[in-house]
């Protein structure tokens, strides 16, 4: 048992792997140490990235030698490196057919032998059986037949090396499991001043994550933690410091998550658990927490804070901090390091600068060009042709490789003066089946894309095969967000088709993104895949159901039929859940006018009110929008099944032949006023909605509308025309059976206004393209502030989040009431903060002008 585990930990760690990346190491930790000593007098940010950026150099260091090309250096003794390749495979027995999982030899020439071949058993020949020839090469020699010592030693190195990575990844994850037992364990800091004083440094500092403040009476000191969700970990004794000792800490605490720190000390300790030999990798590990240190302690003090008051405080908390667990975690003070970091807050001959956008580029590209070219270089025996390849990295299966991909550009827009959107050259490929999986020919099939405003962009039939093909269409691609991590180029697109005798068929909505990125997804459970990228073959079949029918009449309450209603199809849901996840209105493209054809989603009621929708899939739900000249328009569910089907939002769910009966509908005349004046309102939209509902029209000169609804109680809603200080106004409408003898006369709220100037607090000019943000109350959270409005002429529905303008001033509509008002919430200049980041709490009443100020400054 030990022998073969000896043995198998020989051959998972070849020892020349471990030797090439042990010389690489050095060689970057001792450039990454250089650089360091010739930055001596840059700030310790610098010097921190410089030891981050040679860490994540070391834990990618052996992946990237794997796919880096490169030639190797015949440096390695060849005694030496006959004895490190003493246990690495031959190539031939490392390639595997994906049928068998036995080993496929190589044949005589290096050639692998047919798999088909009847004389090839797929397993590996016994070198006794054949008979001798000498002009054959000699049979590979056999592991078992190597001398012990070598492989014991072998293996032996290897097992040392694998305790001691497993022992360090153990201490990592340990101390993973205590940070989160200590989030669970500590409470979140309630305290309004420590939340208001986080809130307005953390924008200060440009995070937009939501950091978490806890505090623990077994945590002698701050400390922070947590890459996607930070937390800073507070002393419960803590919680009654003065101002200047919070701010001082969480400015420190921040500047650790502003940059980072927490992701790089993970990486480094992934680094150092796989390096765990190398005393190099320890003492860039030791660095990075040193420097990390000091750029939060030259944050503090570029913030105003004075050098000896923090020193101070530093000191206090040194003398506090007692051992604790593993954690990675930083705190804000060890003892190890503490004369060293407060004799560089006095020390002026080194620079206290944060690091700028340019130097960490160029640090990036330093590195980057360094790690190409150690991840170039193979340690070699310095004899030729008397060993196996020492490549370090594993030798790939040998199998036909794939054709290459063509290198994807997006197309040019065919108009220079009027550019349309971005695209992308996509290839669709599939079939088009029946219900018994035959090929049906003649097929229709389209392509529709979401971000085009759901328009078709190509079309096709299938061949005598049911094959189709939409070859380089141009799919519209929506640009990334650039303040959205991890955003990407997207596109997106739908199948569908019909088919004669059929119901028609389609694909869920598929995601396509044009740049390629190692960023796994959940995958979809309906209908995987719904992702594919730039390079990837997209094969989308579609099984077309048996034919079904949904019919009927549409007449009046009175049972006269309703000639040249439209009915029109806007989405359809599978009626039995699909891997148990309902299907919500998968159908997307349904719910737009011109995606799909009308043959497949509209019909039109003849003379008698008749109308037939055939080729519908069977088992479905089915929305159905209904609109006639002198009624409201109304949404009718109906399936294609011959089971009940439970009501659908409060409506029944109708099947077969049906008949539809349409209320004739009361006039309502409604007279919309200023609620301030009692003056007519002109171009306001007045809508009303219930059951099923939904209609709107748009004021005259005298503010009068007539709507025409049947009895019920609904919804009413007042929006004002765009440019008027009036607020949307929302009431209720009761419909009797018998029309109201007057007009129901509703006003309109008039909006209390809201004039705000921003400016450099040192220039005093005005600041363009700053938002602004509401608290509607001390325990709500901020909201970027936005109003409504109707613009008839547009036939829109304005959502207005008003920004200044090039002279640093917005106007916005307010509510009457106390409102407290801020800036920032989204959008500002770059590099620049508010100075009031708690906002002003002010008064606002209908009819009148608050008029407020607020300055923002650079951040330094």
């Amino acid at each position: 048992m030990a022998r073969r585990f000896l043995e198998a930990i020989s051959d998972a760690v070849p020892a020349l792997v471990l030797a090439d990346a042990a010389a690489k190491a050095t060689l970057l930790l001792a450039l990454a140490a250089i650089a360091a000593l010739a930055l001596g007098r840059a700030s310790a940010a610098v010097r921190h990235r410089v030891w981050g950026l040679s860490l994540l150099g070391l834990a990618v260091l052996v992946p990237l030698s794997w796919v880096v090309p490169g030639g190797r250096f015949p440096i390695v003794p060849p005694a030496v490196a006959e004895f490190l390749t003493d246990r690495t495979p031959e190539v031939g027995n490392i390639g595997r057919d994906d049928r068998d999982a036995s080993p496929r030899v190589a044949a005589p020439g290096g050639a692998l032998p047919d798999p088909v071949d009847a004389n090839f058993s797929g397993t590996t020949p016994d070198p006794g059986d054949a008979p001798a020839d000498p002009t054959r090469p000699a049979p590979p020699d056999d592991p078992r037949d190597r001398p012990d010592p070598a492989r014991r030693a072998i293996a032996g190195l290897g097992l040392i090396w694998s305790m001691g990575f497993l022992a360090s990844v153990l201490y990592a994850v340990m101390g993973i499991i205590g940070n989160a037992r200590r989030r669970r364990g500590s409470p979140e800091v309630v305290d309004r001043d420590w939340i208001a004083l986080l809130g307005g440094l953390a924008r200060e500092l440009g995070i937009r994550r939501r950091v978490e403040l806890r505090s623990s009476s077994s945590w002698p000191i701050p400390v922070t933690w947590g890459v996607v969700r930070p937390v800073i970990l507070l002393p419960r004794s803590g919680l009654g410091w003065p101002e200047a000792a919070r701010r001082a800490v969480l400015l420190h605490e921040l500047a650790h998550i502003a940059r980072s720190d927490a992701a790089f000390l993970t990486v480094g300790r992934l680094a150092t658990a796989a390096f765990w030999f190398h005393p190099m990798a320890w003492y860039a590990l030791h660095r990075l927490r040193v420097e990390c240190e000091q750029a939060s302690d030259d944050l503090v003090v570029r913030a105003g804070v004075r050098p000896t008051d923090y020193s101070r405080q530093l000191v206090g908390l040194a003398r506090s901090l007692r051992g604790a667990g593993p954690a990675l975690a930083v705190p804000m003070a060890r003892t190890t390091s503490l004369e060293h970091r407060i004799m560089a807050l006095f020390d002026e001959r080194r620079s206290h600068r944060p690091l700028d956008p340019r130097s960490a580029s160029a640090l990036l590209c330093g590195a980057i060009v360094v790690m190409a070219g150690l991840a170039a270089c193979r340690l070699g025996p310095s004899a030729s042709g008397q060993q196996a390849d020492p490549d370090p990295r594993p030798p790939a299966p040998i199998e036909t490789a794939p054709s290459p991909t063509p290198d994807l550009v997006p197309e040019p827009t065919p108009d220079e003066d009027e550019p349309g959107p971005e695209t992308h050259p996509i290839t669709v490929s599939g079939r088009a089946l029946d219900p018994d999986g035959r090929p049906i020919a003649g097929a229709e099939i389209f392509m529709a894309s979401r971000l085009a405003a759901y328009r078709r962009i190509a079309e096709t039939t299938t061949d005598a095969d049911g094959r189709y093909e939409f070859l380089d269409v141009p799919l519209p691609i929506e640009r990334a967000d650039p303040n959205r991590l991890g955003g990407r180029d997207t596109g997106a697109f739908q199948v569908f088709g019909q088919a004669e005798g059929l119901g028609f068929a389609w694909r869920p909505v598929k995601w396509f993104f044009p740049k390629p990125s190692k960023i796994a997804y959940v995958p979809d459970m309906i209908d995987p895949p719904s992702r594919f990228e730039a390079g990837e073959p997209i094969v989308l079949d579609l099984n077309f159901p048996p034919a079904a029918a949904f019919s009927g009449r549409v007449v009046d309450d009175r049972g006269d039929p309703v000639p040249d209603a439209r009915l029109e199809i806007r989405g359809c849901e599978n009626l039995v859940p699909i891997n148990n996840v309902v299907r919500g209105w998968s159908f997307d493209t349904l719910n737009e006018r011109d995606s799909a054809p009308a043959s497949m989603k509209i019909r039109t009621t003849d003379a008698d009110g008749r109308f037939a929708f055939t080729g519908l899939p069977e088992g479905f739900l089915f929305r159905i929008d209904l609109r006639a000249e002198g009624f409201p328009s109304r949404w009718i569910y109906a399936a294609t099944t011959a089971d009940p089907v439970p009501d659908e939002d409060g409506a029944p769910v109708l099947i077969g032949e049906v008949e539809l009966v349409l209320e004739t509908p009361l006039d309502v005349p409604i007279v919309a006023v200023y609620g301030d004046t009692g003056e007519p309102a002109p171009r306001v939209m007045v809508s009303v909605a219930g059951g099923f509902v939904n209609t709107f029209q748009t004021s005259d000169e005298e503010g009068r509308v007539t709507l025409r609804v049947p009895p019920g109680d609904y919804r009413l809603s007042l929006l004002p025309e765009r440019g008027t200080d009036y607020l949307v106004t929302e009431g209720r409408l009761d419909v009797g059976a018998t029309p109201p003898a007057e007009p129901i006369v509703e006003p309109l709220r008039p909006a209390a206004i809201l004039e705000v100037t921003v400016v450099d607090a040192e220039t005093g000019e005005g600041l363009p393209d700053v938002d602004l943000w509401h608290q509607p109350g001390e325990r709500s959270s901020r909201q970027g502030y936005y109003f409504r409005s109707w613009e008839v002429a547009t036939r829109i529905a304005h959502v207005d989040r008003p920004r200044t303008d090039a002279g640093g001033t917005l106007r916005a509509l307010v509510e009457p009431g106390k409102h407290r008002f801020g800036i920032a919430h989204d959008f500002s200049p770059r590099f620049y903060v508010p100075n009031e980041p708690r906002g002003e709490e002010v008064e606002c009443r209908a009819g009148e002008t608050v008029r407020l100020e607020f300055s923002m400054r650079k951040a330094r």
